[in-house]
């Protein structure tokens, strides 16, 4: 019985199609951390997103980070309330490496008036010099809450080439408040925190409860950069928008 050719073409195309189907290196996904495999020869080759490195996209590289860390040590947040602060500063800066070509930090708190504790460029070496720097900051327990002061601040003397910002990195602020203020300061806040945001993506750490007309809803870059201490995702969630790099 003679053989329909088109019948044979079928089966040849549907053997190949399996063979490269099986033969295909991409198809058990070697690429890792959202890249993208490409067949290369006999083997493959991955096309990894920025912070990953590696033949299968698993080395964690860091984004470049100048991080600001502003801190309210008014009476109105507590001993216990400033302690969560630090633990959370700890655990996001666990994940990353501080370094001239890594991630720097820099740390301002304020109560009625707001200063400078250390700059970019001061720890910018060691990490573990980093988080000893944030320990022996103590609680204060100042005054009053002049948030318009520590604004006006950070973008005067920290953002700055002299004092460690480098201009080829992503600024970030992280802010830990209550945002109780006057009807005064939140004018003040909202002329001045323009000039910090156009240096820097703000985010806001609130220490107490947040509705529709606080404060803190101001000083955020966007309302979805506002987090409350209190949520067991809030480090991490902030890590993954500032884009550190977090190993899937």
């Amino acid at each position: 019985m003679e053989k329909d050719p088109i019948i044979l073409l079928l089966l040849l195309i549907c053997c190949s199609c399996y063979s490269q189907v099986n033969n295909d290196p991409c198809r058990l996904r070697p690429c890792q951390n959202g890249g993208t495999c490409t067949p290369k020869g006999t083997g493959y080759s991955c096309a990894c997103w920025y912070e990953f490195s590696g033949v299968n996209c698993t080395v964690c590289r860091d984004k470049r980070l100048d991080i600001l860390f502003i801190e309210d040590v008014s009476f109105s947040i507590s001993k216990p309330r400033f302690d969560e602060m630090k633990r959370f500063q700890e655990s996001m800066l666990n994940s990353t490496t501080i370094h001239p070509r890594g991630t720097n930090v820099a740390l301002m708190v304020f109560s009625s008036n707001a200063r400078v504790v250390f700059k970019l460029n001061k720890y910018s070496n060691s990490k573990s010099d980093v988080l000893e720097a944030l320990k022996q900051q103590t609680y204060e327990d100042g005054p009053t809450t002049n948030i318009s002061d520590a604004i006006k601040l950070a973008a005067r003397e920290v953002f700055i080439p002299d004092n460690g910002d480098r201009m080829y990195v992503e600024n970030k602020v992280i802010m830990f408040t209550d945002g109780y203020t006057t009807s005064e300061d939140r004018e003040a806040i909202a002329a001045s925190i323009g000039d910090l945001k156009a240096k820097a993506e703000v985010f806001v750490v609130a220490i107490s409860a947040v509705d529709a007309n606080s404060t803190v809803n101001v000083i955020a870059s966007e309302p979805s950069n506002v987090f409350h201490i209190d949520s067991p995702n809030a480090a991490s969630a902030i890590q993954k928008r500032i884009r550190f790099c977090l190993l899937s």
